[in-house]
């Protein structure tokens, strides 16, 4: 395939860039970009334009099409079988194209990740669920994000993100913990769910995120913190995404160092009955940083799942392992398993020690 194709892109996107950089320094041909709302006529000096303004040339049997839709917006599904039907001889979606060209790691997208070798533990946390909608989105994610069986992604409930509408609610009255509080997006679903807000402690250190969300301290009952969090007390790099805030986070080749630190030594008198987790793959380091605040308090969590490819088995098997009695759910609640969030719903309803 390296040899003999040349290639056309699916987005004009930044992932649709990505491919096209890594494919023309390969010294591969690439034909054309397609884009639904094309920003610019060429990228790099190949065309960019909508796909039924294309001319299609008699070769289309030897052009290989990437479908490039890799981002939470966009469900990829129906311009995949969009591709399908114009008889290029080979379509690939981003996992399929990453097994083969070594696509730098993207939230879940890996070229390095062994999904395969996890399949003895998938098969161990899998009836740890509490019902068979978690278990068939996990094991449908895990075929598409292994083997790039696109038909198998899940499909999202686009709008009950960390208020679920077909798991158990939470107390009525909440002590909430916002662990990656952005502008306080999560805190406006909650209170539209019904939930009464008692008190929230609430972590964001992008400061452009941190200056919204301390607007709604009144609202809220809210103490806005501009920390990042970790497993102990640290500075670390961060980086803030000035085109998307919602995706700022550590980095160790950030610009920004700020100040780090775990909820145990933190939120010591808060008693939280529910934590929110939404920090761009530190997750995992965070939570080892909560066990003693979660031993104590057995509070509901939500934590998303999705920025790592170890992140949904490895969260559950720690979760487990502290047997706290959760019940647990999975939902996915953006297209193309962005939003995959792990649901931990404890026994200990009110939140009480």
């Amino acid at each position: 395939m390296k040899q003999n194709n040349s290639f056309v892109i699916y987005s004009a996107g930044e992932t649709g860039k990505q491919v096209a950089d890594l494919l023309l320094a390969k010294n591969q041909t690439v034909a054309a970009i397609f884009d639904r709302n094309p920003k610019s006529s060429d990228y790099r000096g190949i065309n960019i334009l909508k796909l039924d303004e294309w001319v299609r040339p008699d070769s289309l049997q030897q052009l290989v099409c990437i479908n490039a839709i890799h981002n939470h917006y966009i469900d990829p599904k129906p311009i995949g079988a969009e591709l399908q039907k114009v008889g290029f001889g080979k379509v690939l979606n981003m996992v399929e194209f990453s097994k083969t060209w070594k696509f730098p790691d993207k939230y879940w997208l890996s070229s390095s990740f062994s999904y395969e070798s996890r399949l003895t533990q998938l098969d161990r946390l899998l009836p740890l669920f509490s019902d068979e909608l978690s278990r068939s989105i996990l094991s449908d994610t895990w075929e598409y994000w292994s083997k790039g069986v696109l038909e198998r992604c899940p499909e999202p409930s686009l709008h009950d993100e960390y208020v679920p509408v077909d798991v158990p609610r939470y107390p009525e009255s909440l002590r909430v913990i916002d662990c990656g509080a952005s502008n306080g997006s999560t805190l406006t679903r909650l209170t539209k769910a019904n939930y009464h807000i008692d008190a929230v402690m609430a972590f964001e250190p992008d400061p452009i995120n941190f200056q919204k969300l301390v607007k709604k301290t009144e609202d809220f009952n809210l103490t806005p913190l501009p920390l990042g969090l970790w497993s102990s007390e640290i500075q670390l790099n961060f980086s803030a995404n000035s085109d998307n805030s919602l995706a700022s986070g550590l980095d160790v080749g950030g610009s920004t160092l700020i100040q780090c630190v775990s909820l145990d030594s933190v939120a010591i008198n808060f008693k939280p009955n529910l934590i929110k987790f939404d920090i761009e793959g530190s997750e995992l380091e965070v939570l080892h940083g909560a066990k003693k605040l979660i031993h104590k308090c057995r509070p509901n969590l939500c934590i998303s799942v999705y920025h790592r490819p170890g992140d949904p088995l490895d969260i559950l098997d720690l979760l487990a392992s502290w047997k706290l009695g959760y019940q647990f759910y999975l939902r996915c609640h953006e297209y193309n398993t962005y939003g995959l969030v792990l649901y931990c719903i404890s026994e200990n309803v009110d939140g009480d020690e």
